[in-house]
């Protein structure tokens, strides 16, 4: 019998400006990937078809959360490419054997600042504010391995090495 791998849970994880500025305590919501699409309705079709448009994207954002006014945050309001680094230890079960394993999960994000709100400030409770960060560019690697690879402005989208642009910009003379 194969091994049968359960993944549990993030065990710890890190969130790192241009690779190596530690942004401090925060938590990340990653972007929501929703194809753009229309309604295909035509002679022979029973009813109506939603279909996505091959690579073509909703806007995708990441937002930080903050537990405490930081300097990281509002450093992250520069009118420039944001780059951030997210790097995470996932836990897995393994079926099989019962045991324990360390799954290693790396996400690439660029982007721009979108908005950013300090949060509010109450005696012993978090700030809750937040920065949300429009992006351009995504990449998942996981255990060593490119997952998924999103970039918007040069055209890509990779799944497990797979190009499913390249036709595409092959057709517009790129």
């Amino acid at each position: 019998m194969a091994n049968k791998l359960v993944r549990d849970k993030t065990i710890q994880y890190r969130a790192y400006q241009d690779g190596t500025n530690f942004l401090g305590t925060t938590t990340v919501e990653l972007p929501e990937f929703t194809f753009l699409s229309d309604t295909l309705k035509a002679a022979g079709i029973m009813g109506e078809i939603e279909t996505a448009v091959i690579g073509q994207l909703s806007s995708m954002s990441l937002t930080l959360n903050w537990n405490a006014i930081d300097s990281s945050a509002l450093r992250l309001m520069k009118l420039a490419p944001i780059s951030l680094d997210l790097r995470s230890g996932q836990q897995l079960f393994d079926a099989t054997s019962g045991g324990q394993k360390i799954e290693t999960i790396r996400i690439a994000v660029r982007g721009t600042i979108k908005s950013s709100n300090p949060g509010t400030l109450e005696i012993g409770a978090g700030t809750g504010g937040n920065t949300v960060i429009e992006v351009h560019y995504i990449k998942f690697v996981i255990d060593g391995k490119d997952v998924l690879e999103i970039d918007k402005l040069n055209m890509v989208y990779k799944v497990d090495g797979v190009d499913y642009l390249a036709e595409l910009r092959t057709a517009l003379g790129d």
